[in-house]
Formats: structure tokens, C-alpha cells, sequence
């Protein structure tokens, strides 16, 4: 049971109250896409804190349900970024809103993926490889890196706790591979003159290698 001087649903409570208000002002005055992320930020770090001093937290955020929920909002915050012909923008603020979830069903649900945790993170670089293709297309390296590293540390993140078929020959491999790659994208952004983009994916690869090598 919780500690009830914690009392971790009112911390939801207060996350919910700060960020539909400030959701729905910025709604009215900029776009759905950004209001989506004011609302996210504003309410997941309460959300977050729910779930670490609650022993069970699944008894107030049941994971199938957080799951379905920040899906649905990030698939509908997708749309939204297409709506206003920002498909980048939309597609990456669409990984923010539902990724946490994606995060929290992997720790407190029951699997429900048919895809392998190999095929999920090979699925997921892929992703990560479209949203850099279209960051460098729309002009906007620095956007598409973020997007490419969440996407990529969302399918390294399941491989670790799901475990997966490589062996640890290839693991090490993918590891030395990130790594690599960290010089390669730290050398190449500098000459192409694209220092923020490159900080973003050299931090990304960084952290893939360290979910793998965990």
C-alpha cells in the first residue's frame, strides 16, 4: 500500500488540473500540436511521480487503459500536425504524448505486442530512419533527430526488458556499432554545419548503446 502522506492521486490530480487549462489557452491561440506537448509536459512529471511512490500504481493507472489513452492522443496529435501541414512536427509531438505510455505498459503490463523484441527495435530504427530522412527533406535536421531518437530508444527500451534473440556477439556488435556511429554523426554534423542535430543523435546513440548493453 502507498504511503497516504505521498498520496499519489492527488499528484494526478493536480498534473490534470494544471494541464488541460493550459492545454485548452494555448489551443486557442497556437495549434493543437502545441498544445498537446504544454499539456504532456504539464502533466506527465506528476504523472510520473505517481508511479514511483506508489507501490502499485496499476491500481489507479491500469497499463492497457494508459496505453490505449496516450495512443490515442498521440495518434490524434499526428493528425493535428498533418492538419495544419506540419506532418514532422506533428509526428514527432505524437511520439511525445504516447511514448510515456508505451514506457509504463512495458513495465506494468502484460504483453501484448506480436512482434518479437528484435523486430520491434529493427522496426524502430526504421522509424528512426524516415523521421531523419524527413528532417533533412522539410529543412529541419534538428526536429527529425529528436524524433528519430525516440523512436529508437522506444524499441531499445523494449528489447531490454524484453529480452530478444541476438546473442550477445551481436549485441556487443549493435554497441560498438552505436558507438561508431556516434563519431560519424559528431564529425558529420560539424562539417555540415548542423551542431544541434548532431548533439541530438550522438546523445541517442549513446543511450540506444546503453540500453542494449544493459
Amino acid at each position: 500500500m502507498s504511503d497516504p502522506r505521498r498520496v499519489p492521486e492527488l499528484a494526478l490530480a493536480v498534473g490534470v488540473a494544471l494541464g488541460a487549462p493550459a492545454a485548452l489557452f494555448v489551443a486557442l491561440f497556437d495549434s493543437l500540436v502545441t498544445a498537446a506537448l504544454v499539456g504532456a509536459a504539464l502533466l506527465y512529471p506528476f504523472a510520473a511521480y505517481a508511479v514511483v511512490v506508489d507501490d502499485d500504481p496499476t491500481t489507479v493507472l491500469v497499463p492497457d487503459y494508459v496505453l490505449a489513452g496516450t495512443a490515442v492522443a498521440g495518434g490524434l496529435t499526428a493528425l493535428a500536425g498533418l492538419a495544419v501541414l506540419a506532418p514532422l512536427y506533428g509526428a514527432v509531438a505524437g511520439l511525445v504524448v504516447a511514448l510515456p505510455g508505451v514506457t509504463y505498459h512495458l513495465r506494468y503490463g502484460d504483453p501484448i505486442s506480436p512482434l518479437g523484441p528484435a523486430a520491434t527495435l529493427a522496426l524502430a530504427v526504421l522509424v528512426a530512419v524516415g523521421l531523419l530522412g524527413a528532417g533533412t527533406l522539410a529543412g529541419d535536421l534538428a526536429l527529425g533527430a529528436v524524433g528519430a531518437v525516440l523512436a529508437a530508444l522506444a524499441g531499445a527500451d523494449r528489447y531490454r526488458l524484453r529480452g530478444g534473440p541476438l546473442s550477445p556477439g551481436a549485441e556487443r556488435a549493435a554497441v560498438a556499432g552505436c558507438v561508431a556511429g556516434v563519431v560519424v554523426v559528431v564529425v558529420g554534423s560539424a562539417l555540415a554545419g548542423a551542431a544541434a542535430a548532431g548533439v541530438v543523435l550522438a546523445a541517442g546513440l549513446l543511450a540506444v548503446a546503453g540500453a542494449l548493453a544493459l
